[in-house]
């Protein structure tokens, strides 16, 4: 687990580790309970991980029954967890619904796009995308700002495919 020793490298690159280390545990149920000590822990971890689901999935239909194909229900897509209103996406999930749609992209070797709805696998078309440069970039993307700052200006680009700026990355 996540103990905060030795932690001071971790947070200082990472924006919330603890929270991602936590939203894992509950998505796991706990490692499937062989972090646990009691059957009544892992018994709970399995109850917060039928919630999580249940309440999920819940939300989605009924914002998809309020307005059809408003919130993405396949996890191999970046909207996976979230209710688009025109172009602006409210996010339901939090970091749980990226664990997802990174488990989804590695374990499927697909991708989803949110602008054609194109299932894509790993390896192909223009700036192919691999099961190690989606992990690599969802651990940049959960980067602090300053750490943000020096892997846009190590990559050249950003999340948008521009160049970073000193204003550009300031305001970030």
């Amino acid at each position: 687990g996540y103990s905060g020793e030795g932690s001071k490298v971790v947070n200082l690159v990472m924006w919330a580790p603890k929270m991602l280390v936590a939203d894992w545990k509950i998505l796991t149920a706990h490692n499937l309970g062989t972090g646990l000590k009691t059957s009544f822990a892992r018994k709970q971890a399995a109850t917060r991980l039928l919630k999580v689901i249940a309440s999920t999935a819940t939300v989605m239909a009924i914002a998809n029954a309020i307005s059809p194909n408003s919130a993405e229900t396949d996890p191999r897509s970046s909207d996976f967890g979230k209710i688009k209103v025109g172009n602006t996406r409210f996010g339901f999930t939090a970091s749980q619904g990226a664990l997802m749609t990174l488990a989804s992209r590695i374990v499927t070797n697909q991708t989803k796009s949110t602008k054609t709805g194109q299932i894509k696998n790993f390896g192909e078309g223009y700036k192919p995308q691999t099961r190690f440069s989606t992990m690599v970039d969802f651990i940049s993307k959960k980067a602090n700002p300053t750490a943000r700052a020096i892997i846009d200006w190590a990559r050249g680009y950003n999340f948008d495919y521009e160049k970073p700026t000193v204003g550009s990355s300031l305001y970030g």
